[in-house]
């Protein structure tokens, strides 16, 4: 599969989501952030609106995906939400907003710190 720029940083921002201690997955997921060509602001929309409402469920699940998520299944489920499927989804994906703003300021302080030692001459 040949992914593109967004579906790079969807599958980055999926580790997010997973059933597992997530520590070590912050800097990695916010380096592959902080290289793509989407503002801070664009990554927080991808991530709210394209992420999380295909993965929130996952951090309900008393035994959810801990390995990783299939990527042309992510991938397959956000497009598919873009074309109107969304209208089908519970409102439950909701669930987790909280806790991944607090994932997504950790995330988000790494790539403005990697931004800008890059911008530095």
């Amino acid at each position: 599969m040949h992914e593109t720029a967004r579906e790079r940083v969807w599958i980055a921002l999926s580790d997010l989501y997973l059933d597992t201690d997530i520590d070590a997955l912050i800097a990695p997921c916010a380096r592959v952030l902080a290289a793509s060509p989407f503002s801070r602001d664009e990554l927080a929309q991808l991530l709210f609106e394209d992420v999380h409402p295909v993965l929130a469920y996952n951090l309900a699940a008393s035994a959810g995906v801990w390995e990783g998520f299939d990527h042309q299944w992510l991938c397959a489920r956000i497009h598919a939400r873009a074309q109107g499927w969304h209208a089908r989804m519970r409102p439950s994906w909701w669930f987790g907003r909280r806790e991944m703003r607090r994932r997504w300021s950790q995330v988000d302080a790494i790539i403005a710190a990697l931004r800008s030692h890059a911008a530095s001459p």
